[in-house]
């Protein structure tokens, strides 16, 4: 082989391997391939009254797959909502619920607890998913 057969072959190689990248990048996101972290959420309590941001703030970058969060408290489920960071504000991007789940977006996030109706203290523990 000679020097033009090999620079023609690595060339063929080299727009082969930049072709599947630029390909795949495309596929992926729409197969929903995004990292994700699971862990714990520390257990608190939060007074009566109050709200509590019991984890985040955290940022996605891919915002095509499900956050979920599965919150309890001592007595049951406990209310907590999503909150979303945009212009320098927090807004909610769920109603107070249980065990929030679903597709906010890309952005900056958290979990807060909602004990603004009752009348006691909220002790909790839970866990996450939620995509970066």
């Amino acid at each position: 082989m000679n020097k033009k057969n090999i620079a023609a072959a690595l060339l063929a190689i080299s727009l082969a391997s930049l072709t599947g990248s630029a390909l795949a990048e495309p596929v992926a996101n729409n197969l929903n391939f995004c990292t994700k972290r699971s862990g714990s959420i520390s257990p608190g309590t939060v007074a009566p009254r109050q709200e509590k941001v019991i984890y985040g703030p955290y940022t996605v970058t891919c915002g095509t797959t499900n956050h979920h969060f599965t919150v309890r408290g001592a007595s049951g489920q406990i209310p907590v909502k999503v909150q979303k960071y945009v212009n320098g504000n927090w807004n909610s991007v769920t109603s107070p619920t249980y065990d929030p789940s679903g597709r906010y977006g890309s952005g900056t996030f958290r979990l807060v607890i909602d004990n603004l109706r009752n009348e006691r203290s909220a002790s909790y523990r839970g866990s996450f998913t939620v995509p970066m």
